[in-house]
């Protein structure tokens, strides 16, 4: 309301026409002030400061761009890797799932996002375990 965030309410003794349109130009503005905070914080959930962050799978991604990421887990494709190996109590709230060549300086594939949605077990033919 408008008493929340510091904007005087007119005196309603003599209400009149000219007051009504300045307590709806001041809701407006509240409204639009809530608006712009709500899409602030929004942008800080999705987005963290510092942190290197891309929508939709990635190839070809510079390791050197992975500011404000730390490696958790690596291992050679060949290792088989387990849900045990990915779902420490360590892992931030952001969590990307990646792979590169030995030595490289790319990721040859790469996806981020949150971990609550990344590390989502879903159902797959023949009753596997997926994740999305």
């Amino acid at each position: 309301s408008l008493e929340l965030l510091n904007i005087p309410v007119p005196d309603m003794t003599n209400f009149n026409a000219s007051d009504e349109k300045a307590v709806l130009q001041l809701q407006v503005a509240a409204a639009q002030a809530e608006i712009a905070r709500l899409k602030d914080q929004i942008q800080a959930i999705q987005n963290p400061v510092g942190l290197f962050f891309a929508e939709g799978v990635q190839t070809e991604l510079p390791i050197a761009m992975l500011h404000g990421w730390t490696e958790y887990y690596a291992a050679l494709y060949s290792h088989g890797t387990t849900t045990e190996d990915v779902f420490g109590e360590e892992l931030g709230t952001f969590v990307m799932m990646a792979a590169r060549r030995k030595g490289g300086t790319t990721l040859t594939i790469a996806a981020m996002g949150r971990r609550e949605m990344v590390l989502k077990a879903t159902e797959g033919e023949g009753h596997e375990t997926h994740f999305e």
